[in-house]
């Protein structure tokens, strides 16, 4: 049977609910999957077939690039999840979400508006409240955006929706809350679960508002569910209520240097920090944007913002270091060593300054600093004047930037292995160690530093 004629027929058949012809029109399915799958599902959950239905569905994967199939794909997944045919988890929330920007994208708000109320009910089924309600806030911008060139629903559409929404919110709202708990126990808990996450996350922060490390907690758990802009509007509401406290106020300004969101960062330190007659909270503005300015490789405005702040606090640490940085940045390798040795000696001084030490001494070859800035860091030290491969000797490199396994290699310094293997080609690599997450425990590859030490 041609696919379009059996697509109509099941689908007259699905109207009529003749079940006998459904089981007829079933065994006649042509071969193929996207929009046969999609129906080849519906046809056998009308039955009651519900793990034929799950054994039907299609991944998200095989109907992703047709965009038609986005809403029929969004439905039938909730109808099976929420009938327990399939899974209903975080990951299922992700998607939805997902398809439902990607039909803002292309002008499509009545499906947007179909998926997200799907979403929020399979949210709402996993108890997931946080997210529920962030499903209600997506749909409410849907019917009302805030793009005055947006597409619009007609008239009817959108009183059917603005009803539909609010009594979605009211369900969302009476979702249970979990208890608060001890913000460090929970941060030192937090799982693989990112809504369940979230929700504790709220309950905790709601005890203790000012608290930046749950606000960056909870944006985290808001990326891995590739709604970055959720952490944000987070942040935004959390200074808003707490206008005059700086941290929350820095750790906001850092949240948008992590993103990279330079425009809005621009605007956030000149209305809340350069106004300010604290000398140090305007110092603070100047660093956030230079290291935002950092980030993207514009070192010209990096440096004029180091300069501003250390005008302001000339003896300031971060801002020498961050100094520093922006010399390597330039090219300067040498003149950046120079003021980062002048800073390790500082009792105040992080252990991300000794590490950098270590890896532009390496790069330049002065093991005499190299050397300096091992014995700060706890690492062994082979005599001599430089590194010597038999005296390293062997190891392995775990490299956090790829999948593979440790490679053999052999060790050349603190912060140097040579790679073995063809497939190298003898790569020396150096393993750098700075704190990636701006957090105080470093980054991977300092992780795979030490376990390189151990082994």
């Amino acid at each position: 049977m041609d696919v379009k004629v059996w697509i109509e027929q099941v689908e007259a058949a699905l109207e009529s609910n003749q079940g006998a012809f459904l089981q007829v029109l079933d065994k006649l399915a042509p071969p193929g999957g996207g929009e046969v799958a999609l129906v080849r599902c519906r046809l056998r959950a009308a039955q009651g077939d519900l793990p034929g239905a799950a054994a039907a569905f299609p991944e998200l994967a095989a109907i992703e690039e047709d965009a038609a199939l986005h809403r029929p794909w969004a439905l039938a997944a909730v109808d099976l999840a929420l009938a327990g045919a399939i899974p209903n988890h975080w990951g299922l929330g992700r998607a939805l979400s997902g398809l439902a920007e990607r039909a803002m994208d292309r002008r499509a708000p009545a499906d947007a508006l179909d998926i997200l109320e799907r979403h929020v009910r399979a949210a709402m089924a996993r108890g997931a409240r946080q997210v529920a309600l962030r499903g209600v806030d997506l749909a409410r911008a849907v019917v009302d955006p805030p793009d005055p060139d947006a597409p619009r629903l007609s008239r009817r559409r959108r009183r059917a929706a603005e009803q539909a929404i609010d009594a979605l919110h009211v369900q969302a709202q009476a979702l249970p809350t979990p208890a608060p708990e001890d913000p460090s126990a929970l941060l030192a808990d937090l799982g693989d679960d990112p809504e369940r996450d979230l929700d504790r996350l709220a309950a905790t922060w709601a005890a203790h508002p000012t608290r930046a490390d749950l606000l960056h907690a909870a944006a985290h758990s808001w990326q891995a569910l590739d709604d970055d802009a959720a952490g944000t509007d987070l942040f935004a509401g959390a200074v808003a209520t707490h206008p005059q406290d700086v941290e929350l106020a820095t750790a906001f300004g850092w949240h948008l240097v992590r993103r990279r969101d330079l425009i809005t960062l621009d605007a956030w330190v000149t209305q809340r920090f350069l106004p300010d007659p604290d000398p140090a909270v305007q110092a603070r503005g100047h660093w956030l944007l230079a290291r935002a300015r950092l980030d993207r490789g514009a070192t010209g405005a990096a440096r004029a913002s180091v300069e501003r702040l250390l005008a302001l606090q000339p003896d300031s640490l971060p801002g020498r270091h961050l100094r520093a940085q922006v010399a390597r940045a330039e090219g300067d390798r040498a003149g950046a060593l120079d003021q980062l040795i002048a800073l390790a000696g500082d009792p105040a001084a992080p252990p991300a300054i000794s590490w950098e030490c270590l890896e532009l001494g390496t790069l330049l070859g002065r093991w005499a600093e190299v050397r300096e800035a091992a014995g700060r860091l706890g690492l062994p030290v082979q005599p001599g004047e430089g590194p010597i491969d038999e005296d390293w000797g062997p190891c392995r490199v775990l490299r956090p930037w790829a999948d593979d396994p440790p490679v053999a290699a052999t060790r050349t310094g603190p912060v140097t292995a040579r790679l073995e293997g063809d497939e190298h080609g003898g790569e020396v690599v150096l393993l750098r160690a700075e704190a990636l997450d701006g957090g105080g425990e470093g980054g991977p590859l300092l992780r795979a530093l030490e376990r390189l030490g151990r082994g």
